[in-house]
């Protein structure tokens, strides 16, 4: 029995700060021995309707309602486009701008602290030209200080300005005249002309390029397709309008960006939004900002929908939905499945979302199809949920394996190419796919592949000697690193199965997992030498849900406090503590860890909460 069982159950009152004490005494010190069940607890897994009875209801703990209303209703707004931007700045552009356009794009900004971003001033003077059109290719003239003893370059600025070599740079005469030939340029190459006057004998930049720029802003123009992006950029000029030149089609996307930080102090574009969620909320410095703004990952999408439906949330719900439909893979090899991520702003030609990446993982598969199915098993075969489902088990059929000594078991998926390796989590998570799958579509197959399914699993993946789950099975056999998720969402396909007591090793294994930095209690993703430990959020709360299905309420709800002073005060949890940009992982509010806060505390039962009873048939 381990430490914690033996405190006082409690299972709908706070625990005290005494029992509360001990038990993360008792989690940072007990050895890896397995959890063991209470005596006289009633089984885990309903003989009926074989349904944990473990997950029925929260976990109880008095301040959980109040973070679980501030955490939904921040799940709820990542469905809108960001509202993050203000404090006077804003950018426009003029005309229309079509998806199919190229070439130069006006507009205009405002700032409301311009002294913040001083003029830098030039020394050049530019003959009869207050801009020149990206693609001039001719002769340019004009005056500098009469006397420098300098030279003038030429460049063309996308991302940052680069010098073009081709161009022989003009040697400033007495009288302050100098003149360029710009035709050598290739007339394909991008950017925005700007010259520069540099000290002849020591190649030091004398004043400010021409034309004048404001120090520390830049502007940033964005061409969006379905396939990615394509960025041009120029420093801010003095005046309030400006010209960039783009070769690229897409949607437009425009922001003003003060290149101390990177903080964007205004943007601008005129795309409707898909019903995507937005995987992350992030603020100035923090990983993925600014790039990932409009990023939803499916994953992301499956989950909340899962948190929607548990939440009875029908509006929220159908608008999930209706997402991933526009995503599904409707042809082709990939036909049924559905890509990693793709951008919240829809193609204003096509009303499909932009920038997809068309990559398909069989785990995020495996999320999405039982999203889908509790749609379907609690509203009904609407929406054509039941025709998304059928399709993307068709997909899903095509990654088993046939032979080898990893024969019936599911391989990864494409990336473009297939994915050879067989991860413990997407298997066990297709499992549940194909469990549920036989109660909702009523069709005993998917019940006869979930049994042969569960048996591979066990055969392959299951480490007899270190009483845990492997990372996976790749072509050399046995992958046996350790990641926190095998054992975790591995205890609970074990309950799942019947295997109890392999379920609570698995589960005691995590305890290696715990960590804690200052006032922070949770989880770390996995422990390699020289991975600096972090706090990982939607891994934690796979923790406290295992823990909620396993009947452990008392440490779900020690799990569940110990990460609480994480929680932003807009209701979201960070997905890691810290930035790590080596990891790519982000301090900023995720969807991932805010919805898995919410399935381990709130609506337990609308996730993985089908089990078996050795002897009954189907429920």
């Amino acid at each position: 029995m381990s430490m914690l069982s033996m405190i006082p159950t409690i299972r709908r009152h706070r625990p005290s700060p005494i029992a509360v004490l001990l038990a993360l005494a008792a989690l940072l010190l007990a050895p890896m021995t397995p959890l063991s069940a209470a005596a006289g607890d009633p089984p885990l897994c309903d003989p009926v309707t074989q349904r944990f009875t473990t997950t029925s209801s929260d976990i109880g703990v008095p301040q959980d309602p109040q973070r679980a209303r501030k955490a939904m209703q921040w799940l709820r707004s990542m469905m809108d486009p960001p509202q993050d931007l203000g404090g006077g700045a804003g950018i426009r552009l003029s005309g229309g701008h079509g998806y199919r356009d190229s070439g130069e794009v006006s507009g205009s900004f405002t700032l409301d602290n311009p002294g913040q971003y001083p003029v830098v001033s030039t020394e050049l003077s530019l003959d009869g030209h207050a801009s020149i059109p990206s693609d001039y290719r001719g002769q340019v003239s004009g005056t500098a200080p009469a006397g420098v003893k300098g030279v003038v370059k030429a460049y063309l600025h996308t991302d940052r300005a680069y010098e073009q070599a081709s161009v022989v740079p003009a040697v400033v005469q007495p009288d302050g005249r100098w003149e360029l030939d710009l035709s050598p340029v290739d007339p394909g190459r991008a950017g925005e002309w700007q010259f520069q006057l540099h000290d002849a004998a020591t190649g030091e930049q004398i004043g400010g390029s021409w034309p004048e720029h404001r120090e520390n802003l830049r502007i940033e123009l964005y061409s969006l397709t379905e396939s990615g992006r394509a960025l041009v950029g120029m420093p801010a000029p003095s005046g309030p309008s400006f010209t960039l030149s783009t070769r690229h089609e897409g949607l437009k996307l425009v922001r003003l960006v003060d290149t101390r930080d990177g903080t964007i102090l205004a943007e601008y574009h005129e795309a409707a939004t898909a019903d995507l969620i937005r995987s992350n909320s992030h603020a100035p410095g923090q990983v993925g900002y600014g790039d990932r703004r409009y990023t939803s990952d499916t994953y992301d999408q499956a989950l909340a929908l899962i948190v929607a439906v548990g939440a009875d949330d029908r509006s929220m719900a159908d608008r999930l939905v209706n997402g991933l439909r526009s995503l599904q893979t409707t042809s082709g090899q990939d036909a049924g499945a559905f890509p990693r991520d793709a951008s919240q702003l829809l193609n204003p030609e096509t009303s499909t979302p932009l920038e997809v990446t068309r990559t398909y993982f069989t785990g995020r598969q495996a999320f999405i199809l039982y999203a889908l199915l509790r749609y379907q098993e609690r509203y009904g075969d609407i929406n054509g949920v039941s025709g998304m489902v059928r399709s993307g088990l068709g997909w899903v059929a095509g990654q088993r394996s046939t032979t080898g000594a990893e024969a019936g078991l599911y391989k990864g998926g494409r990336a473009p190419d297939q994915i050879t390796w067989h991860s413990t989590e997407h298997n066990t998570d297709l499992w549940h796919v194909f469990e549920l799958a036989s109660r909702v579509l009523g069709e005993k197959g998917y019940r006869d592949q979930a049994d042969a399914l569960a048996r591979a699993i066990m055969d392959r993946l299951w480490n007899a000697g270190e009483q845990r789950f492997n990372r996976g099975w790749n072509a050399s056999g046995p992958d046996t690193a350790d990641p926190l998720d095998s054992a975790s969402w591995g205890s609970v396909f074990l309950h799942a199965i019947g295997e109890h007591e392999k379920a609570r090793a698995a589960l005691g294994h995590t305890r290696r997992f715990l960590h804690e930095e200052g006032p922070v209690r949770g989880y770390t993703a996995r422990i390699e030498p020289g991975l600096d430990r972090n706090i990982w959020f939607e891994g934690t709360f796979g923790v406290t849900h295992a823990q909620v299905t396993a009947g452990l309420w008392d440490e779900a709800r020690i799990s569940a406090e110990g990460a609480s002073p994480a929680q932003a005060a807009d209701g979201s949890w960070p997905y890691t503590l810290r930035d790590d940009p080596v990891e790519e992982v982000t301090s900023a509010g995720s969807v991932a860890s805010t919805a898995w806060y919410l399935l381990a505390t709130s609506t337990p039962q609308a996730m993985w909460s089908e089990c078996r009873v050795p002897g009954a048939g189907a429920p």
